[in-house]
């Protein structure tokens, strides 16, 4: 019972750490560039 309760809240870390991280590579490698890009005349 407690390897289960173990990993169910690894999991839950991990979902959290996803839900963070995904929409900063997300930022960083799609919108950025592109922000970048748009900023160059000024």
């Amino acid at each position: 019972m407690i390897d289960d309760i173990k990993k169910g809240l690894h999991f839950v870390a991990w979902v959290i750490s996803a839900a963070f991280i995904l929409p900063c590579v997300f930022v960083a490698g799609v919108i950025y560039p592109k922000w970048e890009k748009w900023g160059e005349g000024f």
